[in-house]
């Protein structure tokens, strides 16, 4: 893994949908995933959620899963 970002793996839950799951602080945590195509590669980042509704999605993109994971937990945890 790059840059030293390392998730805590027991926060996260993998859901009905194959998505990634967490709550941090309050923050309703998804990561987000876009498959590689012709013209793109794949990508991880997340999605934010406050319970009050306001939402932040990640200006990153990741090649792995668990760097967005980090970023995530980061952004919850300021």
């Amino acid at each position: 893994m790059s840059m030293g970002r390392h998730p805590n793996l027991d926060l996260w839950t993998r859901d009905e949908h194959g998505q990634y799951r967490a709550e941090v602080e309050g923050w309703q945590l998804v990561i987000k995933f876009r498959p590689e195509s012709g013209t793109e590669r794949r990508a991880f980042w997340f999605e934010a959620t406050w319970p009050a509704g306001a939402t932040t999605v990640s200006r990153h993109l990741e090649e792995e899963c668990e760097i967005a994971m980090a970023r995530a937990e980061e952004f919850a945890r300021p």
